[in-house]
């Protein structure tokens, strides 16, 4: 089972609801999907909603149901429901693997699956079965140490303003007022530097793995810099959403850099980059290396590192290896972020 599963999908008709909305207005919920419904979101696992009905009926039944507040970025259209999830899996940054689709048609099921062969299916006519099988990849999540759900409602309002008020993304990321704070990591923290290292995909520099240990030794290192990222804007904030580990051993090298998916095409990894190569200036440094490694979802970073200017350097000691020449005035920090400096001066 795969471990990180983290959206799963409603169908409304005969799946939440006990019929059809569209034929009875009235339509009353399943029995026991309440129960299920609170036992996902204990589990901090986002459910949202693809269904073929009219969007405003629909949302106000689930007002009057009490059940609203369940689910996040729900898409409720008369579009296949292949491109509603495809709207899902793209603003939210999941992976469709992370993904589980219910509906109680199975020409629906298998339009979602014949586009993202990935994302999980599984038929609701029986309740009893989809709550059996909904149990068994609940059971195999690791407790999360930070409540997503609140920070995907805060995602959401950046969505749908987003859509509403702005021409440009970089219009819309200029009016978010965005700053991350950069500061060393403690032992407190490791908790949670693993969380976003087993999580975090697309943007991770290597998926390299560390030990407790490992991280406490690095910590503790004048050979290391170990360093978190804080992320807010003016909608809220994201928490610790970043890490960047810097190896001073033998030149400067970016040893690990990692930026949760919630953030992807905002920016915050060019900061961090960014941020390496200030240090780096300051040292005296005339390259910054970073070591990158190809997972099956991590190009994201490549294409990062190739617009920020980095070269591969073949034949090298990194495999595989990645530069960049410095200058005193290099800079990779994007416009709409602003970087606010620890009180902890070493970290400078």
């Amino acid at each position: 089972m795969n471990k990180l599963l983290k959206c799963i999908v409603w169908d409304l008709d005969n799946t939440i609801l006990d019929g059809v909305l569209i034929e009875d207005s009235s339509v009353k919920l399943r029995d026991g999907i309440k129960d299920i419904l609170e036992l996902i979101h204990e589990k901090k696992v986002l459910q949202t909603i693809v269904s073929k009905n009219d969007k405003n009926q629909a949302l106000s039944r689930l007002k009057d149901l009490d059940i609203i507040d369940y689910f996040i970025y729900p898409q409720i259209n008369w579009n296949p429901k292949s491109k509603s999830i495809k709207r899902i899996i793209d603003n939210l940054h999941f992976k469709a693997e992370d993904v589980l689709f219910l509906d109680d048609q199975l020409y629906e099921l298998d339009e979602v699956q014949n586009t993202y062969e990935d994302v999980k299916t599984f038929p609701s006519g029986n309740l009893t079965d989809m709550k059996e099988y909904i149990m068994v990849l609940l059971a195999e999540l690791n407790p999360n140490t930070i409540d997503r759900i609140d920070l995907y409602r805060l995602e959401e309002k950046r969505l749908m303003d987003r859509e509403r008020y702005f021409v440009t993304n970089k219009d819309f990321l200029l009016s978010c007022q965005m700053q991350v704070s950069i500061s060393r990591a403690r032992y407190n923290h490791i908790e949670r530097i693993r969380e976003l290292i087993t999580r975090t995909n697309q943007l991770n520099l290597n998926k390299r793995d560390y030990s407790d240990n490992d991280l406490k030794w690095m910590i503790d290192s004048e050979q290391y810099g170990v360093l978190l990222a804080d992320v807010k804007d003016r909608y809220g904030s994201y928490d610790v959403s970043g890490v960047l580990i810097l190896n001073y051993t033998e030149g400067f090298i970016v040893e690990l850099l990692i930026v949760s998916c919630r953030l992807l095409g905002k920016g915050v990894a060019n900061a961090l980059l960014d941020y390496g190569v200030q240090l780096a200036i300051r040292g005296q440094h005339n390259r910054i290396y970073v070591k990158y490694k190809k997972t099956p979802y991590n190009r994201p970073f490549l294409y990062l590192l190739l617009q920020c200017g980095f070269k591969k350097q073949e034949d090298s000691m990194f495999d595989p290896n990645f530069y960049l020449d410095l200058r005193p005035d290099s800079r990779l920090l994007p416009d709409w972020i602003t970087i606010v400096h620890s009180e902890d001066k070493e970290v400078l």
